[in-house]
Parts: C-alpha cells; sequence; structure tokens
C-alpha cells in the first residue's frame, strides 16, 4: 500500500498540485483530547501523541519540505 501512496504522490508532485497530508494522533501526550470512539477499549484505543515516533509518516510518503500536515483526533470526517 505504501508504494502505491508513494506513486501517486510523485504524480501529484510532477504535476506541481498541492497535497496535502493528514495524521490521526493525540494532541497532547495524556490523550485527553482523544474523540470518544478513540477512547474505548481495543484497537481504538491506540491514539500516540504527535510527537512520538510512531505517530510520524513513513518515509515514503513523508511530507516534503513545508507542505500541510493536519492532525486530527479520529477518523472521521
Amino acid at each position: 500500500m505504501i508504494h502505491k501512496t508513494a506513486a501517486l504522490q510523485d504524480r501529484v508532485r510532477a504535476q506541481w498540485i498541492e497535497a496535502i497530508h493528514a495524521r490521526i494522533a493525540c494532541l497532547d501526550d495524556s490523550g485527553a483530547d482523544r474523540s470518544l470512539s478513540r477512547k474505548t477499549p481495543g484497537v481504538n484505543h491506540l491514539l500516540p501523541p504527535k510527537g512520538r515516533a510512531d505517530a510520524q509518516f513513513a518515509d515514503a510518503v513523508a511530507p516534503v519540505g513545508d507542505k500541510l500536515v493536519l492532525t486530527k483526533t479520529t477518523d472521521s470526517a
């Protein structure tokens, strides 16, 4: 999946289209800002703070330069 996303990003960048990156992570270390769905036990409970290593983008699909990165606390729109 990552290699397909990276290829799509390359095509977008080649056409000078602005790409926006979004990550799902807590904005603070305590996780108090998580949505209700992310506070339930199980997989949804796994939501790292945005500064932690496991909340970062994989190198192959990371933003380049100063591109816009949105941090969300839930995966809904």
